[in-house]
């Protein structure tokens, strides 16, 4: 971390999630059962760290190699949102949602 300790948090979650893009999988899998249970501001929260810490860490050529793996999961990032827009009563936002996450398999 930076010695800043209101930034450690931040910093940490990014470290983590750099490691290996599959450490996305517990924020789309929580995602998901909070909006199964209704809870859609923190589905909406789940679904949009998964894919800050997707587009933000893994863009790199070291990360080539994985690149169907990143998007599989960028892709259920963004069908995630879809259904929480869904949800939301907001089919237009779902609707470019959805046409990420197709153009993401």
């Amino acid at each position: 971390a930076s010695g800043q300790p209101e930034n450690a948090e931040a910093e940490y979650n990014l470290a983590y999630a750099y490691i290996d893009p599959r450490n996305v999988k517990p924020y789309i899998a929580r995602g998901t059962a909070h909006l199964r249970a209704g809870r859609l501001g923190q589905a909406l929260a789940d679904a949009n760290s998964a894919l800050h810490l997707l587009s933000g860490n893994f863009g790199a050529p070291e990360w080539d190699n994985r690149r169907q793996e990143i998007n599989l999961l960028l892709a259920s990032g963004h069908e995630l949102l879809g259904d929480v827009y869904t949800a939301s009563g907001q089919p237009e936002n779902a609707e470019a949602e959805y046409k990420l996450a197709s153009g993401l398999r």
